[in-house]
Parts: C-alpha cells; sequence; structure tokens
C-alpha cells in the first residue's frame, strides 16, 4: 500500500492527572517534545499462506461504529502487572490506516485508565502539530487543525495505567486462587472489556495483528496469544515475555494471564503431519484434574478437522483453569479461559463432571474457526459465533456420549428455557440491532436457536451440502469477518439453491412455529391422515411463516413407517396407506424440528400410550415428557389418585428397559423443576420399589448408569418416609457421585437432621468450590422458609461462598426462584434484593437472574405487584451504580410485563 505520510501521535500518562468521567470532554495539554517517537511499522504481509486472509472490512462496519475510517492493522501491546497493588501500566502503539480524509482520530479508552495528554509528531519533525485531544465517556479523540489525507498510515501512542477490578471478571481482573498467594491476573475482553485495560479500537470488524510484551512476578506463568518468541528477567524478582501474533483478530479476542500455573502438556498431530503443541493451564497441585479435558481437547480437535476438513487455523492451543469465572468459558484466540471447576475431573470429583468438561471444551474450541478464524461482523451476528459454536459441541457431545439422553436432554431444555424465553419480555429475532449493550444478546436465542437453526438446515439440505458450505465460507473469510448474508450467500452458491423462505422467518423475526396436528384414520380407505397447521409462538398478529424439517413415524401391528417432511406452509397433509390403524404416531422424532406440538384430541392417556408403543428411545422419552407437561398445568392430587399408576407406567417402563440414557431422563421428569410438589411426591411414590431397586445396584463406572442412580436419588427425596431418609443418609456417606444429589433429596424430607447432614456433606465437599455451590443450592430449592436465614449465613461466609465467587450466588437465586411459591413472597423478594444489591459490581449475575424471572407474569396479582416493587428497588440501585452492562434495562422490560 503506498503510504501518504507517516502520523505519530504520542499520548501520556501519570497518575496525577486523572481524566474525568460521567461523559465530561476533558482537552489535554499540547506536549511539545524532543525527538520524534520512533516505532517500527509490522510486516503486513505476515500469516500462513495457507489461508486466505482476506481484506479488512472495516469500511463495511456497523452504523454504531465509533471510526469507520480508521483501520487497525497492528498493535504494540507493552503492559506491565503490579501484584502488590494490582496495578497494570503500560502503552499501546496502534498502527493504523486512515481510509477517508479526517480532521479527527478516535479511540476506545476504558474510563477508569488514567490519561494525561497528547504530544504529536507528523513524518519525523520536531515540532508538535497543532491539535486537542479531548476525552468523552470511553472515548479519545484527538482532533487537528489540518485534515489527514486518506491512504496516511498512522500511529497512536497512548500510555495508561488502571487498577484491576477484584469482583467484576471484565477487562483486566484478578482473582485468587486457594493453591497460590500471589493474585492472578487474566482478561474477559468479550464483548466490550478491550477498552477497560487497553486504549485501542474496540470494535469486533477491525482485526489487527498483535505483538505483546507482559511483565510479572518471576513466579507467575506469562501467557498471551500467538507465538511466543521468548522471555527474560532483567529486573530481580520480574520477567518479561514477548509474543507475535502474525494472524489479525479483533481486539475482543486479545488476553493476558499472570498467575502461578502448572500444565498438561501434549502434540496435536493434524492430517498433514504438522504438530499443534496442546497445553492445560492449571492451579498449582491440579494437573491430574486436567488430563480428562485435554482426552476431551484432543478428540474434539480430530472430530472438527474431520468434520469440515479444514485444520485447526494456529500455530498453538491452549486452555487456563481460571478459578471462579463469571463466564465459565471465554475463547481468546489460541488461549481459552475455562472456569477451572467445570475444567477438572478427577478422581475424587463427581463422574458426570465429564459431561459438562467436555462440552466446554469443545464449545470454546470451536470458536477458533466460528468467531476467531472468521469473526461475525458486529454483534447483532453474534449467532454466527456462538450459534455455530453451539452447534459443533452436540457433533462432538454426540459423537462421545449416548446421543439418546443428550438428544432428550435437549428437547426438555428447549420447552423449559428456550421456549419460556421467546415466548416472554426478552424475546428478539437472531439478527437483532436494538440493543442497549452488546450483553443483551448472549442469550439463549443466539446460543440455542442458532444451534437449532443449524441443525435445522442440516437436514433440509444434507450434512455434506452444509459442510461443503461452510468449509468454503471459512476458507473465503479466514482472517477476516462476515455478517449472516455472507454466511447464507456462501451456501446457496455452495449447493445452488435459493434458501431466502428458510433464512428470513428463522434469523430475522422472534419467536417460532407452534403445530396443531390433527392425525384421523379412515377404516374403510386404509388410510391414516396427519394435517399439520402452523401459527407463530408470538401471537395471532404475527403471520410469520416458517420451513423446517420434521422426522414422523407411524407403528403398528406388522409395520413401521418412517419420513422426512419439509414444513414449507401454513397447512400440511401427510397420508399414510396403513394395514391397520397405527398404535404409535412419533412427531418430531429425534427433535430436529424447533417446534411446539399440540395433537388435538390427545389427553395425557394417549401420551402414555405413546410412551409404551413407539419403537424410539427418543420417541418414549419425548411422549414421556409430553405426557408429564399436559398433566402438570391441572394435577389434582385428588382426582389423579385413581390414575397416579397410569401415568407412571411408562416411567416404570423406562426404568426397568434397557436404554440407560432413556432411564436416565424417565427419572428425571419424576422431579421436573416445572411440575407441582403434590405431583413429584405422587410419581415418586408410585415408583418407589424400582427407584430404590436401582440407587441399591452398583453402577460400576458406567457414566449414564451413575446418572441414573444420582437422578434416582433426587426423586427419593419427594417420598418422605424413615426407610428412605434413611437410604439418601446412607447415599450420601457413599462415593462422591452421590453425595449432592443425597443431601439435596434429603433437604426435601421433615428428616430432624437434615441440615446437620448438609452441614456435614458442606464439610465433605470442603476444597470443590463447585460441589459446595451446588450442596448451597440444594438448599436454596428446598420449600422451608427457613431456608433464608441459612442461605444468608452461608453467603456472608468465606469458607464457603469467596467474595470472589461470582457462581454461587446466581446458582442460589435460581434455586429460590425454583419455589416461586416462597421467591415471590414477601421474605423471598427482600432475601433475593439483598443477595442483587450485594452484586451491583456483577451486572451478569443480576441480567441472567431477572431473565429467569420471565414467568413471573403466571403468578398471582399479589405477587405480581410485590414483584414491581422489588424491580423497581433494583433499578435504582443499577442506576445509582451507574448501570453497568445495561442491567437497568432488562429489570424494565420484565416489570412492563407485570400488572401494575
Amino acid at each position: 500500500m503506498k503510504k501518504a505520510g507517516l502520523l505519530v501521535v504520542s499520548i501520556s500518562l501519570a497518575a496525577s492527572a486523572l481524566v474525568g468521567c460521567g461523559g465530561a470532554s476533558v482537552p489535554a495539554e499540547l506536549v511539545a517534545v524532543e525527538e520524534p517517537v520512533e516505532i517500527e511499522a509490522p510486516d503486513r504481509t505476515v500469516g500462513s499462506p495457507a489461508w486466505n486472509w482476506a481484506e479488512s472490512t472495516v469500511a463495511e462496519s456497523h452504523p454504531r461504529a465509533l471510526a469507520p475510517d480508521l483501520d487497525a492493522f497492528h498493535y504494540d501491546i507493552r503492559l506491565r502487572v503490579h501484584h502488590d497493588t494490582r496495578i497494570f501500566e503500560g502503552y499501546v502503539d496502534t498502527h493504523a490506516t486512515v481510509l477517508a480524509e479526517t480532521a479527527c482520530l478516535a479511540m476506545h479508552a476504558g474510563e477508569d485508565l488514567e490519561i494525561l495528554g497528547a504530544a504529536r509528531r507528523f513524518d519525523g519533525q520536531s515540532a508538535a502539530l497543532p491539535g486537542r485531544t479531548e476525552r468523552e465517556a470511553d472515548v479519545l479523540t484527538t482532533c487537528f487543525d489540518e485534515p489527514i489525507a486518506a491512504g496516511t498510515e498512522v500511529v497512536l501512542r497512548v500510555e495508561f495505567r488502571g487498577v484491576a477490578s477484584e469482583r467484576d471478571h471484565y477487562g483486566l481482573f484478578t482473582t485468587q486462587s486457594a493453591a497460590s498467594d500471589l493474585p492472578s491476573f487474566y482478561t474477559q475482553f468479550e464483548a466490550q472489556g478491550a477498552r477497560l485495560a487497553l486504549p485501542l479500537h474496540d470494535e469486533p470488524y477491525d482485526k489487527a495483528t498483535t505483538t505483546v510484551e507482559l511483565t510479572g512476578h518471576l513466579d507467575y506463568t506469562l501467557l498471551s496469544n500467538g507465538r511466543e518468541v521468548g522471555c527474560m528477567s532483567d529486573v530481580p524478582g520480574t520477567q518479561t515475555c514477548t509474543w507475535v501474533n502474525e494472524e489479525p483478530i479483533s481486539p475482543y479476542l486479545i488476553t493476558f494471564v499472570a498467575a502461578e500455573l502448572e500444565s498438561v502438556e501434549a502434540d496435536y498431530e493434524r492430517a498433514d503431519g504438522s504438530i499443534v503443541p496442546l497445553r492445560i493451564y492449571t492451579e498449582p497441585g491440579y494437573v491430574a484434574d486436567g488430563l480428562y479435558a485435554m482426552y476431551a481437547l484432543q478428540r474434539s480437535l480430530a472430530i472438527f478437522e474431520e468434520t469440515f476438513g479444514l485444520p485447526y487455523p494456529w500455530e498453538t492451543y491452549g486452555i487456563v483453569a481460571l478459578p471462579g469465572f463469571r463466564y465459565g468459558g471465554m475463547e481468546n484466540k489460541g488461549l481459552t479461559n475455562i472456569r477451572a471447576d467445570s475444567l477438572y475431573v478427577g478422581a475424587d470429583r463427581p463422574m458426570d463432571r465429564r459431561y459438562g468438561a467436555w462440552g466446554i471444551v469443545a464449545h470454546e474450541l470451536a470458536h477458533e474457526w466460528f468467531g476467531n478464524l472468521v469473526t461475525m461482523q458486529w454483534w447483532d451476528d453474534v449467532w454466527l459465533n456462538e450459534g455455530f459454536a453451539s452447534y459443533m459441541t452436540g457433533l462432538s457431545v454426540m459423537d462421545e456420549f449416548d446421543w439418546v439422553y443428550r438428544r432428550l436432554s435437549d428437547y426438555a431444555g428447549l420447552q423449559r428455557w428456550y421456549m419460556d424465553l421467546e415466548r416472554g419480555p426478552f424475546a428478539h429475532p437472531i439478527v437483532y440491532d436494538d440493543w442497549t449493550t452488546p450483553e443483551q444478546l448472549f442469550d439463549g436465542i443466539s446460543y440455542t436457536k442458532g444451534r437449532k437453526v443449524l441443525d435445522m438446515l442440516e437436514h433440509m439440505i444434507g450434512r455434506e451440502n452444509l459442510f461443503a458450505g461452510i468449509r468454503a465460507y471459512l476458507e473465503q473469510n479466514a482472517g477476516s469477518n462476515a455478517a449472516t448474508g455472507v454466511f447464507f450467500r456462501t451456501i446457496e452458491e455452495t449447493i445452488d439453491q435459493d434458501l431466502s423462505g428458510f433464512v428470513e422467518p428463522w434469523l430475522f423475526h422472534a419467536g417460532f412455529p407452534e403445530l396443531t396436528v390433527s392425525p384421523a384414520w379412515d377404516d374403510q380407505l386404509g388410510v391414516y391422515r396427519v394435517t399439520i397447521e402452523q401459527r407463530s409462538s408470538r401471537g395471532a398478529e404475527d403471520d410469520t411463516l416458517w420451513s423446517f424439517p420434521m422426522q414422523i413415524a407411524v407403528e403398528g401391528d406388522g409395520y413401521s413407517e418412517e419420513d422426512w417432511v419439509i414444513i414449507v406452509d401454513r397447512h400440511h397433509e401427510l397420508v399414510f396407506e396403513l394395514a391397520s390403524e397405527p398404535s404409535s404416531l412419533s412427531l418430531n422424532r429425534g427433535g430436529i424440528a424447533l417446534v411446539d406440538i399440540v395433537v388435538e384430541g390427545w389427553t395425557w392417556q394417549n401420551w402414555a400410550d405413546q410412551a409404551l408403543n413407539d419403537t424410539s428411545p427418543f420417541g418414549r422419552g419425548m411422549a414421556i415428557f409430553e405426557m408429564l407437561d399436559l398433566v402438570r398445568t391441572e394435577f389434582d392430587a385428588v382426582t389423579m389418585a385413581g390414575q397416579i399408576q397410569q401415568l407412571a407406567a411408562p416411567i416404570a417402563a423406562a426404568i426397568s428397559g434397557d436404554d440407560e440414557g432413556l432411564r436416565r431422563f424417565a427419572i428425571g421428569r419424576i422431579g421436573d423443576s416445572g411440575a407441582p410438589e403434590e405431583m413429584r411426591q405422587a410419581l415418586a411414590a408410585e415408583l418407589l420399589g424400582p427407584l430404590t431397586q436401582l440407587v441399591r445396584t452398583d453402577a460400576g463406572d458406567d457414566l449414564l448408569a451413575v446418572q441414573s442412580r444420582r437422578a434416582a436419588l433426587g426423586a427419593l427425596g419427594y417420598v418422605d418416609q424413615v426407610t428412605t431418609q434413611e437410604l439418601l443418609r446412607e447415599a450420601s456417606e457413599d462415593r462422591i457421585d452421590y453425595l449432592v444429589p443425597a443431601v439435596g433429596a434429603l433437604m426435601h424430607t421433615t428428616a430432624a437432621d437434615r441440615y446437620d447432614v448438609h452441614s456435614a456433606a458442606l464439610a465433605r465437599a470442603a476444597g470443590d468450590q463447585r460441589m459446595v455451590g451446588e450442596l448451597v443450592s440444594a438448599l436454596a430449592a428446598t420449600s422451608d422458609p427457613a431456608k433464608f436465614g441459612i442461605l444468608a449465613g452461608y453467603l456472608d461466609d468465606e469458607t464457603v461462598c469467596s467474595p470472589l465467587d461470582h457462581w454461587l450466588p446466581r446458582r442460589v437465586l435460581y434455586g429460590v426462584l425454583s419455589t416461586p411459591d416462597l421467591a415471590y413472597d414477601e421474605a423471598g423478594l427482600e432475601f433475593m434484593l439483598q443477595v442483587f444489591e450485594n452484586e451491583m459490581d456483577r451486572p451478569g449475575t443480576i441480567i441472567r437472574v431477572v431473565r429467569a424471572m420471565q414467568d413471573a407474569s403466571e403468578r398471582s396479582v399479589d405477587e405480581q405487584r410485590r414483584l414491581r416493587g422489588m424491580l423497581n428497588d433494583l433499578e435504582q440501585l443499577l442506576l445509582d451504580a451507574g448501570d453497568p452492562e445495561g442491567a437497568s434495562e432488562v429489570v424494565r422490560m420484565l416489570r412492563d410485563s407485570l400488572v401494575e
């Protein structure tokens, strides 16, 4: 590229010159300097020749973009962290190209970063270039007396100093590992956290290469993105390490780590024979707990590379175990952060940790292609990151674990979580630009609905066609950004097919199809007609028409027919010519279609018959779910007394069957959070015999069998008998796998010593913060009003709930909400507001929990009015705290859905 000139701007910082906050515009004095700032420009041709490193798409940036006329192409970052004060300081040289003539250059710099003034040089001249630097909120703008010509390459040097946060895991923050005396420094820059730690152009569409030099305590392991150049110790007690990131990435994917760590190391061989070094960094003493994560990482790499025929795109890959991480996982380019107790799997931890560890390792790894190699153009399209990574996680998990249980769990999750979200006040299209902060988009719609869109697309056009299109999308946009339209155009070009009828409703409309299915048997003609009518979950005023694939099966005496259909009309009819009336109609077998189904005329007894007659384990599990779903809204213990055996029969059949995944799922339905307490009690009492027998059977090391017994223990808590209480006490003292479900179940009973057993379990779980959190959450889910005082004591007890722990307070609030009769009374709302008040600097917790209250509109008028009062108080607390991450908007959305 031809250079029109080189402009160097130096902005200095000093602790004595704090810049104003709260939107104030504060001019900085011009400072003349004796010598030009010497900054070496990077080679812009770097990068693997195997990839087509696309040009920056900065010119096509979003209307909300800060500086679409400035294209950053390299960041030279120097950073020092001070372990004793939590201060970080350094400078950033931003190498950029001016794309259109301008007199002002703008960049992001967090309001809490200290900045002094500006010294400017042009073309190496010694005279200061006249101009003015102003600061408003998190934007630093330098305006010059003369405009800068298009094509000019500029270098902006900004020196800065800040203090790492201790409680909010955003920007550059610290946390404390029990295995280290030093504070640990980490980053969380997604979505707009990079500007809190570094002055730069903090927008996802503007990718740049990086050089990072990080200095910290000699006992730290220092980490950052890219290829490590080397480390040196030139000051006693400190060390400095340097990395070069030769591929362009978005600022939110830059990361730093300074912590005492150990590592599990392995090499992964790509198909072409090249080697990728893999590292799992753990807290000191936890290396053995990271071995399973390494296995999951290696297997997922192989699955992803084989699936798409594309190699892992970077030179190395590492995962850092982060104690108490608020976000669970963050896919920094080539160096992922994952919450430590989600990553650790060991002999003294429950076996079912494998599911979670595998899932989060696979999810964050998938982002290396979907998000890091190709990044969404703007946050409106964040589903291109999260929906894709969730879809890829499913492929990896299904390859390793039982697909029946995973598919059934997914089906139940869609019904209990996603569909409630889409029917409530927080619904929005997948591609959505009406948001205040990007954090509002990281929800079940971007993740779950985005994943299901890809799942349906796969079954509409075929897996081979979808993967070919995805491969073309990755190859054509590697190193750059893309929007939703780019992805679907690539798929259409690959398969030569118009997908607009599929894309428009699923991506740009809120909601999903609700189906009314009407089956009818004509005995004279031997014809079975199945008519399907679709309408929008958003109500009669929404005329959205979706297209989607659905698998339907009919089975009867001596026959079984199964077919895939593509529904494209509001009215669809299927005709089966059969020898006799079918005994089973299996709708949406496999759960591929994102739909809610009502079969006209069917009662829960019809679903019970379906659950007994369907030959598909998935079909039986789905029928059990639908059967109980119909009953739960109108369950009456008196009228159901003579029918409870029929209601429990399909679950009993699943327990005695030979499909472990179906067994596990069916038992879990007894304690379904959507069911009333008396229904759970009646089902558990009817199934007491098989549940007890199952619990007393040794599960060995079979993961699904262990999970079935965990579920059975949980269900036994609804049978309040002396013998059951004794069984639960015994189980709580057995293998570690059964500690949490056994104690949690005992908490539902009237056992006089249940709180003593709970305390003993907490002592046994000490050192495993996740298990401690699960035990406290189990207490929060009980129906005893006395729990509020006990919970408050636990939350104030640093041996149970560390002040740095984000996860436990959130889990406690979720547990309280699972008992709505207590949650929405005065004591419950007062308790929740007290927890919220302590979480003011953790807006992510508040946003997620408030969203979980969306079904409060189904509560009584008095309860809704009490909740409105609490939400008013919460909104004021948030506004007084500066309303971080737009949490007050979420509060208002819920409040406005309630009665006044």
